[in-house]
């Protein structure tokens, strides 16, 4: 189940005492992550900073099916900054409930979202 955005926030949980206390950060992080692993399985190109799709087929991972879906929805190819700086609604929730499904939670949770692992 590791992946680079599994390892992000497994350790921005760890690091905050069990309590995500930037999701907006940590958002933006597991963005970029997914970015990071499109590009390098070859799903997606990054050109003048721009995100091209190369393969829409499905990953077989939730959340890189989603990032990819929403990559492949966008009329003009996004800016790899801008499509980052934007994370998905629930992202932060939906890694946490991977940890979770993992044996990795410990009563976890986001501020204001009334959410444990």
């Amino acid at each position: 189940m590791s992946t680079l955005g599994d390892d992000l926030m497994l350790l921005s949980v760890w690091q905050g005492g069990g309590r995500l206390t930037a999701p907006n950060v940590i958002g933006v992080g597991l963005m970029g992550a997914e970015l990071v692993r499109l590009a390098a399985s070859g799903r997606v190109q990054i050109t003048d900073g721009r995100i091209t799709v190369l393969d829409a087929a499905p990953t077989g991972d939730v959340e890189a099916d989603a990032a990819l879906a929403s990559l492949a929805a966008s009329g003009r190819p996004p800016r790899a900054r801008t499509w980052c700086s934007r994370p998905r609604r629930g992202i932060c929730d939906a890694y946490l409930a991977r940890l979770a499904a993992a044996g990795c939670s410990n009563g976890w949770t986001r501020p204001g979202s009334g959410s444990s692992g």
